[in-house]
């Protein structure tokens, strides 16, 4: 008979609730695990079912480590600033915070709904006020330390969002939220100096042996660290030298032309008369262009400044061109070119500029030469001059000869540019300074620091929806809070430190203080602000004084087990280990890393093969399954149907085999007997063993497989003892929360299963041969496995899948498996 989920999850929810029993205590004298999930931002949309995979992989983790002495830190929050409610916000006429607040409460009810053992006492939105007001806090320890500063620079403009955007928002020239189209324009904002700590981010990569590799090298070839010279070009007729970063050195004396960014400061300077029209023009249709077009676009063009420089080596006349692939803000914004980089080469040919060639393969025949010496081919890898030098000798050759006439130096250099830190927005933090104006409403003054006491610095209540509506049609984005003038202009005086304190009508003022007129920053931080910490406000959220205890800090240390998407790999990570490193130079934090393990959860697709989107109409909503088949079946499900880190299709059928998995393990109960049945021992401890390595493998689909057979032996008994019943209902509980926790209070125990002790097996009981078999996929080997002698086929096909060799081979349906115990395993796929 199945059992009644809705009544039991009804029960055991409340159960939890009422006994509070997911709270974290910190309990300094235990051993510790902070497992963490990236929080999410709550849409209206609410979950769909491939959302809660992670979940479920954190939550299997932290009740494992819990029910293993440890203190586990499990907390969840809502990243809850950004643009999707402002928008939302104005469409409908509703205030942001009371449709963030909405969306909240419905992630949360979702959320516990599936059994998760987040402490909801540590809960956290980066929209609360005393969550924000430290945002604000570590704002101004950045701007202490020169970190965070305004300057004018060329930004990211997006119309259709009206607000700037970093570069890491933007992909293939739109905006990541909405695609709209990104220009490049100047404009005087805030920005981070994330390049201070380049060559740490980088260096530091090497602490992560437990991030995927994938990830790491994203973050590296984001940071882009290279090691050059920068050298400089005598502009011919004139006392001016264009400066260029090159790490082809090698190919220096080929070089034939110069480019440089169209917004490259000397271009001014260097248009001569005759080509100024033209010259502005081309700067002007390059402006619409966002980098990332500018660099992947096919159809590259250049136009001729008229100047011309000399090349430091051989004295031949260079002509100075700008182009629109060559970026301002790297590698001093100008290369010279040659006949030796594709895009220069493509550009001389378009404009019939001449080149020239001086490296070639390696061993490379006369045929070769002579294909790469008449520009037939465009040869870009390192190789050897005519006289056999290699690409390494010539740098140092020419890098030492330019070096000794001062026209070089060697040059570490990065791809990384500063974080622009500026919204236009209204649904984000305030910064927190202002700037000292005079009678006329003038700035007087650079940005000042507020006084603490002053935070948080809340944003200005909407009453007209009609102030936060920007007006895509303007050509210059406006902060959206200079609008509210009864809030933008304010009085205050300086404090004994230079900061400034704000004052109202209520404000007590003391004696001898010069009151002054000041105006607040308009600008408001980008979503990633608050993601880039809140993992430390979690470790003592409801802290006052301090954005968290020290000792509290020290205990929970770095988060142990950090669960989210891949996407995150540049964006949030970075931002974070960024912020992290500046924390823990101010002595803020003790670790130089915030996330000791990282793990990506694969994506769970629509059954169509694509990615689960409303606007596909291929959402599956998880209240349905809950409702169906409950919150434990969908549980097992997620984590059973692949790899967790690895991309699966969503299958409807599939969560039936897990429902009734779980009705026999309830039915189960009628076979209790006090006495060990001994027919048990081996399969009752290999279980245990295999599901305790496999949770701390990740491999849940292996562990639930495993269980899957324990309970196939189990229900051919004729009985089982009550000791080893128990001991199953353990190992299960992390996956299955509810009903496990259901029968275990059923049968006399007088506390939740969650709070009890995981069960250790006994080695003598499972010794049992193992042999490493072929992985065959339609006959053709592809991979190894360990088995044993009891394995299933099933059990044998699912440690297969987790190979990558084997799983990249059976994308297609599997119409046949062929397995011989201790021998082979051979799966036939109808590619």
């Amino acid at each position: 008979m199945s059992y009644d989920h809705r009544q039991i999850e009804t029960n055991i929810l409340k159960y939890w609730n009422d006994n509070n029993i997911y709270q974290t205590i910190n309990d300094y004298s235990k051993p510790k695990k902070y497992i963490l999930d990236m929080f999410p931002y709550p849409s209206g949309a609410g979950l769909h079912v491939g959302h809660p995979r992670g979940y479920v992989g954190s939550d299997i983790l932290a009740r494992f480590y819990k029910l293993n002495g440890y203190n586990v830190l499990h907390p969840m929050g809502f990243d809850s600033f950004g643009l999707p409610a402002e928008n939302y916000a104005k469409k409908n006429k509703v205030m942001p915070a009371l449709i963030t607040q909405s969306n909240i409460d419905t992630f949360k009810k979702q959320l516990e709904s599936l059994g998760f053992s987040y402490d909801w006492g540590r809960e956290l939105a980066t929209t609360d006020e005393d969550f924000f007001k430290w945002t604000q806090w570590i704002f101004l320890e950045l701007f202490k330390k020169g970190l965070a500063y305004e300057e004018s620079t060329m930004v990211n403009w997006c119309p259709g969002l009206g607000t700037i955007l970093a570069n890491e928002e933007v992909i293939d020239g739109l905006s990541e939220i909405g695609s709209y189209p990104v220009f490049r324009k100047p404009l005087k904002q805030w920005s981070m100096r994330i390049t201070q700590y380049a060559e740490r981010l980088n260096d530091d990569l090497n602490l992560l042996d437990k991030w995927p590799e994938k990830i790491k090298t994203m973050q590296a070839n984001w940071i882009g660290k290279s090691t050059g010279y920068e050298v400089k070009f005598p502009v011919i007729n004139s006392d001016l030298f264009v400066e260029v970063y090159t790490t082809r050195l090698d190919t220096i004396e080929s070089n034939t032309y110069l480019l440089l960014a169209p917004e490259h400061p000397l271009v001014g300077q260097l248009t001569t008369e005759d080509n100024k029209s033209t010259v502005d023009e081309y700067i002007k249709q390059t402006s619409l262009k966002s980098d990332l077009a500018r660099q992947e676009n096919q159809e590259f063009t250049g136009c001729f400044t008229g100047s011309y420089a000399t090349n430091p080596i051989n004295g031949i006349k260079l002509p100075i061109w700008i182009a629109d692939f060559v970026l301002a803000h790297y590698a001093k914004g100008a290369v010279f070119g040659d006949a030796h980089d594709q895009r220069d080469f493509d550009l001389a040919k378009k404009y019939n500029i001449p080149l020239d060639t001086n490296i070639y393969p390696v061993n490379a025949t006369p045929d070769e030469i002579e294909e790469i010496k008449n520009l037939n081919i465009c040869y870009t890898e390192l190789g050897v001059d005519s006289e056999g030098r290699t690409s390494e000798e010539l740098k140092k050759f020419y890098g030492d000869k330019l070096v000794d006439q001062s026209l070089a130096k060697v040059k570490v250099n990065y791809r990384l540019k500063d974080w622009g830190f500026s919204r236009q927005r209204y649904w984000g933090e305030p910064i927190p300074v202002v700037y000292e104006i005079d009678d006329n409403k003038k700035k007087v003054t650079g940005p000042i620091a507020l006084d603490f006491c002053t935070l948080p610095l809340r944003l200005p209540s909407i009453d007209n929806f009609d102030l936060i509506d920007y007006d895509t049609t303007k050509e210059d984005p406006e902060p959206i809070l200079n609008r509210f003038e009864d809030w933008l202009y304010v009085q205050g005086y300086y404090n004994d430190k230079g900061e400034v304190i704000t004052i109202d009508e209520n404000s007590i003022i003391p004696e001898g203080v010069e009151i002054k007129n000041f105006i607040r920053e308009g600008n408001t931080m980008p979503q990633w602000a608050g993601s880039s910490w809140y993992y430390l406000r979690y470790m003592d959220n409801k802290n006052d004084q301090a954005f968290v205890d020290p000792k509290a800090e020290k205990y929970w240390n770095q988060v142990d087990i950090y669960i989210g998407g891949a996407e995150h790999a540049v964006l949030h990570l970075l931002y974070s280990r960024f912020w992290h490193k500046v924390l823990f130079d101010l002595g803020h934090v003790t670790t130089v890393e915030p996330f000791k393990e990282l793990m990506n959860q694969g994506l769970i697709m629509a059954e169509d093969g694509r990615k689960m989107s409303k606007s596909l109409g291929n959402v599956i909503n998880p209240d349905d399954i809950v409702n169906e088949l409950g919150a434990d079946s969908l549980r097992l499900f997620e984590m059973f149907i692949g790899p967790f880190d690895q991309n699966v299709a969503w299958q409807t059928n599939g969560i039936i085999g897990m429902r009734r998995f779980l009705d026999k393990i309830e039915s189960l109960k009628t076979k209790i007997q006090d006495q060990t049945n001994p027919n048990l021992d081996f399969i009752h401890n290999l279980t245990i063993k295999e599901v305790t390595n496999n949770i701390q493998d990740y491999k849940f689909n292996s562990a639930i497989a495993r269980m899957m057979e324990w309970c196939n032996v189990v229900i051919k008994e004729s009985f089982i003892g009550k000791k080893q019943y128990l001991q199953f209902l353990q190992i299960l509980a992390p996956f299955a929360p509810f009903l496990t926790d259901s029968i275990w209070l059923e049968l006399g125990n007088s506390k939740s299963i969650h709070l009890s002790t995981w069960p250790q097996y006994d080695e003598t009981k499972i010794i049992v041969k193992s042999k490493v078999i072929g992985v065959q996929v339609n006959g053709k080997l592809r991979g190894e496995i360990e088995v044993f002698e009891e394995d299933t086929q099933e059990q044998a096909l699912v440690k297969a899948k987790e190979i990558e060799n084997v799983s990249r081979f059976i994308e297609g349906e599997i119409t046949k498996v062929v397995y011989i115990p201790m021998r082979v395993l051979n799966i036939i796929v109808n590619n």
